[in-house]
């Protein structure tokens, strides 16, 4: 009886590892299709916090558009609901002229109210909320890079923020994504720190 019974089940087991690797390919062929044609878009990158250093093969970026001040505009102008813990945004980016980085210029729970022409729509979460600001996540803050380098990456871009100024143009740290025109989400292309892509060692 336990013979036949794992005769049946092993057919079984096979089927759901082929489902769980064809599942496992679908999204990696989804996440290069969006790097390879998704709309680029530059953002820049604040002093890294050394305690926000994964212990792993990740480097937490700190993404100014991430921080939404009360002064950006908010569509439609009658939504006044308080932001939830959680809950999905759309931000508009907009390039002024002369400057290298997108900046949030709107934010909105309907994406389809962000139509300034030029401009980039990314999909947010609130993390936090406050009167004053609105702290969002896009699944972009995480810079994949040897472990051996996350310290090297960080160090590097807090130097060049020094040199350079928080203000400077063009920013002293900025990353490149691409962005899905239809369901505005990011993923993340390259790091740059003083104007030139980072090179693993």
């Amino acid at each position: 009886m336990d013979k036949l019974w794992n005769r049946l089940r092993f057919p079984g087991f096979v089927a759901l590892i082929i489902l769980q690797l064809a599942a496992l390919g679908q999204m990696v062929f989804a996440r290069q299709h969006l790097l390879d044609s998704g709309l680029p878009a530059l953002l820049a990158v604040q002093p890294l916090d050394p305690r926000s250093l994964l212990s792993g093969y990740y480097v937490r970026l700190d993404l100014a558009a991430s921080r939404i001040e009360a002064s950006v505009p908010r569509l439609p102008a009658t939504d006044t609901a308080q932001w939830k813990q959680g809950e999905t945004v759309f931000v508009q980016l907009s390039k002024e002229e002369g400057r290298t980085v997108r900046h949030v210029s709107a934010i909105s729970r309907d994406r389809r109210l962000l139509t300034t022409p030029g401009a980039i729509v990314l999909r947010g979460r609130v993390v936090e909320s406050w009167e004053q600001r609105l702290v969002l996540n896009y699944g972009i803050e995480e810079y994949f890079t040897p472990q051996s380098e996350a310290a090297r990456i960080e160090e590097a871009v807090a130097a060049a923020s020094i040199e350079q100024g928080r203000n400077a143009e063009p920013p002293a740290a900025y990353v490149e994504i691409a962005v899905d025109p239809e369901s505005g989400e990011g993923a993340l292309r390259r790091l740059f720190i003083k104007g030139q892509p980072v090179q693993f060692h």
